[in-house]
């Protein structure tokens, strides 16, 4: 009888685990914007796919100094696995992001905290390391991002002269399919 029992929560333990899921992002695209003179480029080493922590590092080359007020703008497109149909999705933008870069609660907060030399405004010509740093993608959990190719566009505009002049001063497109797997 003892045996029976035990083989009977084992097998509800199994029927259970077969249908669990978990979110999985696969990167398929991490590249610096085709546009030519854009005085900061990044290179980043990211794994092939992820759940809910992302290990990234990478270098940053920056060929003159970045000055002005930097916004963040962040352009997001929701595509089909298959990336026949694709739809505007949010444009997140953050102003003042130099301003941020020491708020702990901020998602990019531990990415930046690992980079050396220490990236702060103005941003001086050189080149930046970030080494290997967790990023929690736990958040992502609120959103329903399952069964999409995520194709979004990063850039760092620099506004200087009151307003009057903004500047791409960096620009990464990124493209990543999250799908929901059995664990």
């Amino acid at each position: 009888m003892k045996i029976l029992v035990v083989f009977l929560v084992f097998w509800i333990n199994f029927a259970q685990s077969a249908q669990r899921s978990a979110r999985k992002f696969y990167p398929l695209k991490w590249d610096n914007c085709p546009m030519k003179n854009l005085p900061a480029k990044a290179y980043m080493n990211a794994p092939e796919s992820f759940n809910k922590e992302m290990n990234v590092s990478g270098t940053l080359d920056v060929s003159e100094e970045i000055a002005g007020d930097i916004v963040f703008i962040l352009e997001t497109n929701k595509c089909t696995l298959n990336m026949k149909t694709c739809e505007k999705f949010t444009t997140l933008n953050i102003r003042d992001f130099c301003d941020r870069f020491t708020d702990k609660n901020q998602f990019f907060y531990e990415a930046l905290a690992s980079v050396q030399p220490e990236f702060k405004c103005p941003i001086k010509a050189g080149n930046y390391t970030m080494f290997p740093t967790i990023v929690d993608l736990s958040v992502t959990n609120m959103f329903p991002l399952d069964g999409y190719v995520w194709v979004a566009s990063f850039k760092f505009i620099s506004i200087t002269n009151k307003g009057k002049t903004k500047k791409i001063v960096f620009c990464m497109n990124i493209e990543i399919k999250v799908v929901r797997e059995k664990i």
